[in-house]
């Protein structure tokens, strides 16, 4: 686009929620513009020296319908699909948002070993013997692990669990009490859902996901490989926020401030993308 005069816009779809490393690729304004989930991307790339006026904080279209959806959800609709998939509405429901174990030996900051992958699995079957009551709808992310996970948690959590084969992350967060999620967007997705985020697991060579996420989550410490998962403040926290009312409001107040304080989801995304555009690239209209 840069040859031939035509201005250039990138509308984000993931990542960048935090500090962006300057290094990385996602440091980098590659178009001429960015049409970004918020201010705390907008903030990022100017201190990566880009123009203030290039990174427009729009929102995303693609998080436009979840506020319809989110808004349309009664309790007695979300019931009926509790009762449809083959859990139980008056029991509380975790939704856990899988991580991934890295395939081919590639390790990065995010992902877990097979033996991480396995103790995290033991904490989840932990957490069920503590809490008892609970039940997990799982949900994975990676369709190269999807069916080997899915029947090894079936196998783990054979009575009053379920693992998703298909489905959108953000109706299933809807129908969870609890969220328990690793990283990215799939965090922001679930805050969307007005639900309480416990991030687990994260790995303490994973500072960027945990510094651009701390203020709207509920946090843990972080998995080493000489304390391995804790498991027992996982325990805690899932259980004071089921019995604790206030603790479970004050949780979802504080994933809705940081929303609004460093993101633009509004629903109404689309519109500000294509206001952007028309003021940008086309002529003034006589």
């Amino acid at each position: 686009p840069h040859h031939v005069g035509i201005p250039s816009f990138e509308i984000q779809h993931g990542i960048g929620v935090g500090i962006l490393d300057p290094q990385s690729s996602f440091g980098h304004l590659h178009a001429d513009y960015l049409v970004a989930y918020g201010s705390l991307v907008q903030q990022a790339l100017v201190r990566n020296g880009y123009d203030k006026k290039r990174i427009e904080p729009t929102g995303s279209p693609r998080f436009d319908r979840y506020f319809k959806e989110r808004d349309a959800l009664t309790p007695a609709l979300r019931n009926e699909k509790l009762i449809a998939m083959g859990l139980d509405p008056k029991r509380p429901v975790i939704f856990v948002v899988m991580p991934l174990e890295s395939e081919r030996f590639m390790f990065g900051s995010t992902d877990l070993t097979s033996y991480e992958y396995r103790d995290y699995v033991r904490s989840l079957q932990a957490l069920k013997r503590s809490v008892p009551e609970i039940q997990y709808l799982f949900k994975f992310r990676s369709l190269s692990q999807l069916e080997i996970y899915r029947a090894f948690l079936e196998e783990l959590f054979p009575e009053g669990d379920v693992s998703m084969k298909h489905g959108d992350l953000f109706s299933l967060a809807l129908l969870g009490d609890i969220v328990i999620a690793p990283f990215s967007t799939s965090v922001c997705e679930c805050l969307m859902a007005r639900k309480p985020v416990v991030l687990f697991p994260l790995k303490a060579t994973d500072t960027y996901f945990y510094n651009a996420h701390k203020d709207g989550v509920v946090t843990v410490p972080f998995l080493t490989e000489f304390s391995g998962m804790p498991t027992k403040e996982v325990i805690d926290v899932t259980q004071k926020l089921i019995c604790d009312k206030a603790l479970y409001a004050e949780a979802v107040k504080k994933g809705e401030r940081y929303l609004t304080e460093n993101f633009t989801f509004t629903g109404d995304a689309a519109q500000k993308v294509a206001d952007f555009l028309r003021a940008t690239s086309l002529p003034p209209q006589r």
